[in-house]
């Protein structure tokens, strides 16, 4: 049983992909995209925390040195998370 995440723009209403978050987020801290490296590996560690449930707040208790990813993330996008059973959504 997968648990899985999506972050919606707050703009629009719409999933993003999350190598376009990537790539927003990167400009937006001046720095160029890796091309197979996350910056500052906030998938894999804030991605894993929003999958298991995790809020974005219970999640800047777990990785306070990501708290300026953070602040952009949460004024840019709401976490959606699941957990897939079979092929359904749980």
């Amino acid at each position: 049983m997968p648990n899985c995440f999506r972050l919606i723009s707050r703009e629009d209403g719409q999933p993003v992909l999350l190598a376009e978050i990537d790539n927003r987020m990167c400009a937006h801290f001046g720095v160029e995209p890796h091309e197979t490296m996350w910056h500052r590996y906030w998938y894999e560690c804030l991605g894993m925390s929003f999958a298991i449930g995790n809020t974005i707040e219970q999640t800047r208790e777990l990785f306070p040195e990501h708290n300026d990813t953070l602040d952009w993330i949460d004024a840019n996008f709401t976490v959606d998370a699941w957990a897939e059973v079979g092929r359904a959504r749980a």
